[in-house]
């Protein structure tokens, strides 16, 4: 619920929802809950028709996806291939993909050197799929991959907190490893590195360039304004309406919804002599 990415889309939901006559119940799920047993409880309780998952790790969850009896979607979440697409509806961003098009960008702009701040290591869902784009872009650069770069919150600290990176840029700036640009697994925890870095004297873009991922509002008014890979928001929360409802309606099968993401380049990112 204190997720700023998540505002948007909540706004969508409820007017998309209230517009088709049904009621939009919001309900929040701790960092230490499991979702798909918050979600069996309230089926019972409230009687649900469908329910739309937002966010969250369902990586290990597969087989107990089988227990809820109600239609369901996962929102902006990302599933292990490993799991049955037959079991679930989704809608979502190819994480991996957007993530490797973000620090393409950085290597074309000459950076070989990047740091990349993201979720615990016991991460299974988005973060981790940031990481391997990440590690794709490297590689298809052939850029050796520094591990000490690639820095991790404590497992269950949020991605979507400006402190933890704010925390992570601190540890990584008196590590004194030596890199140009910063590539974070979101605009959030970018925001938060922004101000260690400017914190410790230094400058952005001309010390060291910085990349964020989701498209939050604030990235654009941020000084310099940052760059970042934008999450259609909107355009995704119609879409899982549509399919939630396609599903409680008229007995649809399970689909799935990728989109593309938009590399928005702003002034926080300086070209580097080859």
């Amino acid at each position: 619920i204190d997720n700023p990415f998540f505002q948007n889309m909540i706004k969508v939901f409820e007017e998309e929802i209230q517009s088709r006559k049904y009621s939009f119940i919001l309900h929040r799920v701790d960092t230490n809950q499991d979702e798909v047993e918050v979600a069996l409880e309230l089926i019972k309780e409230k009687r649900l028709k469908g329910i739309v998952f937002l966010g969250g790790n369902f990586a290990r969850q597969g087989d107990k996806l089988k227990e809820i009896e109600v239609p369901f979607i996962l929102s902006t979440i990302a599933m292990s291939d490993n799991v049955d697409k037959n079991l679930y509806s989704s809608v979502c961003v190819d994480d991996r993909k957007e993530s490797e098009k973000a620090v393409k960008f950085l290597c074309d702009k000459g950076h070989k050197k990047i740091a990349v701040l993201a979720a615990g290591k016991s991460d299974q869902s988005i973060s981790k799929l940031r990481i391997e784009g990440y590690r794709n872009a490297l590689k298809s650069k052939g850029i050796d991959i520094n591990e000490k770069l690639i820095r991790h919150t404590k497992n269950n600290e949020n991605i979507q907190v400006m402190e933890n990176g704010y925390k992570l840029m601190k540890e990584l700036l008196e590590s004194e490893e030596e890199f140009t640009a910063v590539y974070a697994v979101s605009d959030s925890m970018v925001i938060g590195a922004s101000k260690a870095i400017l914190e410790s004297g230094k400058k952005i873009p001309e010390d060291y360039s910085i990349m964020g991922f989701d498209g939050l509002d604030i990235s654009y008014y941020y000084n310099p304004s940052i760059s970042t890979i934008r999450q259609p928001v909107e355009d995704m929360a119609k879409e899982t309406s549509e399919i939630l409802f396609n599903l409680i309606e008229n007995n649809a099968y399970n689909s799935h919804k990728i989109f593309e993401g938009e590399l928005l380049v702003r002034q926080s990112i300086a070209r580097l002599n080859k």
